[in-house]
């Protein structure tokens, strides 16, 4: 599959997960969002996203695994003032990152 192909399907699965965030339909949501992150996986604020709902759903360690892993991406590329944002968005999620 072409790079185009791959992230045509990326932002299709992006907008289909907010699309479902306002239907409330959770389930189908996060399915969505993981599907993206597998498809795209150094897209830090795709993984940020996707941990934020799962912290939203109540599955903290599942969500503090997608922090580390967005936190770790934002560090590789030098992206410092996200990585930090990111480090507050699961605080105040009551996320913890400890491993």
């Amino acid at each position: 599959m072409s790079t185009a192909v791959v992230h045509e399907r990326f932002l299709t699965l992006v907008a289909q997960a907010r699309r479902l965030h306002r239907k409330g339909e959770r389930k189908k949501e996060l399915t969505a969002l993981r599907q993206a992150c597998l498809l795209e996986e150094d897209c830090a604020s795709a993984w940020t996203l996707y941990a934020a709902r799962l912290a939203d759903a109540g599955r903290r360690e599942d969500a503090a695994q997608a922090f580390r892993h967005a936190i770790w991406l934002r560090h590789r590329d030098g992206d410092l003032a996200r990585e930090r944002a990111t480090v507050t968005v699961a605080a105040r999620r009551g996320v913890p990152l400890a491993a």
